[in-house]
């Protein structure tokens, strides 16, 4: 019985000293680079030119990650600066909010919805979509609205963009997106899903104690 308590007690400090290494190594990147962390593509299309504009002595890099690993790396200091699609009101971050994203779908001009000025997710539920890989929480709303869609994931955009410049399957685009990459609206429709989940406000978030 001894010897289980020694082994558990080294098991936990063998864990903490792993914990320290790894947030140590994550303070000293943050003195050189600045990680943001995003739950979607979109916003970090429009934040990083700015960021690497305003923290021009650091190395600006991003990554698109799930919610619960947003919050995580910014507590471990592995983030800098997250985006999320929800403010945080809390004593410990500092929160503001950001931009607002409207996800569209986008077809050519022979579908079927073509002439539509707005869609539900129920009506376009069943078809066949190509799909940018990293589209972050996005994917989970998609899944979730259009539980008998099928999607053709793409690992770049580009791919995206190729396949549905001959295809006649329909994809995804947004208001951000359109307005970054003009050529997206080439031959192509973007209609705005109606629903009030297409719809989104996101935050940048940051830990007080690092700014």
């Amino acid at each position: 019985k001894t010897g289980k308590l020694a082994a558990e007690h080294a098991r936990r400090i063998l864990e903490d000293e792993e914990e320290m290494i790894r947030h140590i190594r994550a303070y000293d990147r943050s003195l050189h680079t600045l990680v943001v962390g995003s739950c979607a593509p979109g916003p970090l299309m429009k934040f990083l030119p700015s960021a690497t504009g305003i923290f021009s002595h650091l190395t600006v890099s991003s990554i698109v990650d799930t919610e619960e690993n947003l919050m995580n790396g910014l507590k471990n200091s592995e983030y800098g600066i997250i985006i999320l699609p929800y403010p945080l009101e809390t004593e410990e971050f500092c929160c503001q909010k950001y931009i607002s994203e409207q996800l569209n779908v986008s077809v050519n001009p022979m579908h079927p919805a073509a002439s539509y000025q707005q869609i539900s997710f129920a009506e376009m539920d069943g078809q066949n979509f190509i799909m940018y890989a990293h589209v972050g929480f996005w994917e989970d709303i998609v899944r979730e609205k259009m539980p008998n869609a099928v999607f053709f994931k793409q690992e770049t955009m580009d791919a995206v963009g190729e396949l549905a410049k001959y295809s006649d399957l329909p994809s995804f685009s947004s208001d951000i997106t359109l307005e970054v990459n003009a050529s997206r609206q080439n031959d192509r429709i973007n209609i705005p899903f109606s629903d009030p989940e297409s719809r989104v406000d996101f935050y940048l978030i940051c830990l007080k104690s690092e700014y």
